[in-house]
């Protein structure tokens, strides 16, 4: 009598029920087996301690190869629901006989899906299975809870300057908290808006800027509270070099590409050369120019100012 009185009351919710897109990847299809999972209005799925609102999904999942299919959904609406979860029938691939529910949350507002999910199960009465697949298995939920891993107190943030060969990094760690997978980090420059994707926890080669980091996995994205500053080394912008073959700063590398023509103070130029490379303080003749300073002008906009010492 329960069930029939749940079933009614489901069957009434589901007049209301329209259908929200999912995932791309949360395909599923229909085989000759089948589960069903039954989730009540009261077991109030949430994430992060958030009730799901209505167009949020709940998915059931199985082991496909090395990857993890959809097997079943419910698009939840706040009332009572259900999933059927299909099984594989020789023909199609599905959940296997004992195989656990893998369950997954799409939060339809911020396009994440969250992985880590934790359910729960009413055992006893008309119920005849839990947490594991069964032909013409039926289980009922009693709690159901994702945690999203995109957190603050999840990562930790290292910055290194640019120098005079290579640019600056940021470099993402974890603080071990919890399991994390990040698919991809990006750096936005504050001011100009260029970005610098990396599909590692390493972003390298980035030019003097602030920058906005967004970490995302599964569609879910956390921006870092904090603006990153990029800064230049200052040795960079007035180096010294001492070409005296004591292996101690004997050239400059000019990391920036085309032409680097070098002038003295007067204006007069000493030599020009194919850049990226380094200079070694000599002229077009390849003799050792005199102790004092010069200019580095690449391209005819980057200048640097440079000290030839002995």
């Amino acid at each position: 009598m329960k069930y029939i009185s749940f079933i009614i009351l489901l069957l009434s919710s589901l007049e209301a029920w329209t259908q929200s897109p999912w995932p791309g990847s949360w395909q599923v299809t229909a085989t000759g087996s089948n589960h069903t999972v039954f989730i009540k209005a009261t077991v109030n799925p949430s994430v992060d301690g958030e009730l799901l609102v209505p167009g949020d999904v709940i998915g059931i999942f199985y082991q496909s190869g090395d990857t993890l299919a959809c097997a079943g959904l419910t698009t939840w609406n706040g009332g009572n629901t259900f999933i059927t979860a299909y099984g594989a029938d020789g023909t199609n691939d599905g959940l296997k006989s004992n195989e656990v529910f893998k369950f997954r949350i799409w939060k339809h507002a911020s396009d994440c899906v969250v992985e880590q999910v934790t359910a729960s199960y009413v055992s006893g009465g008309v119920v005849t299975n839990t947490d594991r697949y069964a032909d013409n298995g039926i289980s009922e939920l009693s709690a159901l809870t994702g945690v999203n891993p995109l957190k603050i107190e999840n990562f930790t943030v290292q910055v290194t300057n640019s120098t005079c060969i290579a640019g600056g990094k940021i470099l993402l760690g974890t603080t071990g908290q919890g399991p994390v997978s990040v698919k991809r980090i990006i750096a936005t420059d504050l001011l100009s808006g260029d970005q610098f994707p990396s599909s590692t926890h390493e972003i390298t080669e980035l030019p003097e800027a602030e920058y906005q980091l967004t970490i995302r996995t599964g569609g879910c994205a956390l921006q870092w509270p904090d603006a990153l500053l990029v800064a230049r080394d200052y040795n960079c912008n007035f180096p010294v070099i001492s070409p005296n073959k004591d292996g101690v700063a004997e050239d400059f590398y000019i990391p920036y590409p085309g032409t680097a023509k070098i002038y003295d103070r007067s204006g007069v130029l000493m030599t020009q050369l194919p850049t990226p490379s380094s200079w070694n303080a000599t002229n077009d003749a390849g003799q050792l120019l005199p102790m004092g300073t010069y200019i580095i002008i690449c391209e005819g906009q980057k200048e640097i100012m440079i000290t030839v010492v002995r």
